[in-house]
């Protein structure tokens, strides 16, 4: 049995979501499950049913607080991958937890911390030795500078620069 995806609870970003964990080249099949794509293999109250087949599962919704939910309620059951578009750059010192997302064209600069179930966007830079709390969304274009700490929850618009220092300015 090979590596088989869920995405959950996707709306429109599941179509993104997917042509990101199919350019990683480690799934053999990728399907949906979610009550409004008429291409879901099965509603999400039936989500449990599909393991063992599917091994892995990640949220792709759109308010990063519902997809840290998701994602929580998922791994019960399932992994939780961390998918990153091969277009992008993430530092081998940088530590993603489960169920982020990193689209194409961005970079995840040395020791940053990305958490559960954040969303980095398409040129996005997180520069070195951030720390991003879990649920955040950041949409493409974001600049995090150097030594930021970023709040749980944070959701950006296109081309958003973000600086708060770990030190507290001191």
């Amino acid at each position: 049995m090979g590596k088989k995806l869920l995405i959950v609870a996707s709306k429109r970003y599941g179509d993104y979501v997917k042509e990101i964990a199919e350019s990683m080249g480690c799934f053999e099949e990728i399907s949906f499950v979610d009550n409004d794509r008429v291409d879901a293999i099965g509603k999400l109250e039936e989500v449990d049913t599909f393991y063992p087949d599917y091994m892995y599962a990640i949220a792709a919704c759109d308010d990063g607080a519902e997809r840290l939910e998701w994602n929580k309620r998922l791994e019960a059951l399932y992994n939780i991958p961390v998918l990153a578009h091969m277009d992008s750059t993430v530092s081998p010192s940088a530590g993603l937890h489960s169920g982020c997302i990193v689209e194409p064209r961005a970079v995840v600069g040395c020791g940053s911390e990305i958490g559960f179930a954040t969303v980095i966007g398409a040129n996005s830079v997180v520069e070195p030795y951030c720390f991003i709390g879990d649920g955040c969304t950041f949409k493409s274009g974001t600049i995090v500078k150097t030594t930021s700490m970023v709040a749980m929850g944070t959701e950006t618009e296109q081309g958003t620069v973000l600086f708060t220092s770990l030190d507290n300015g001191q």
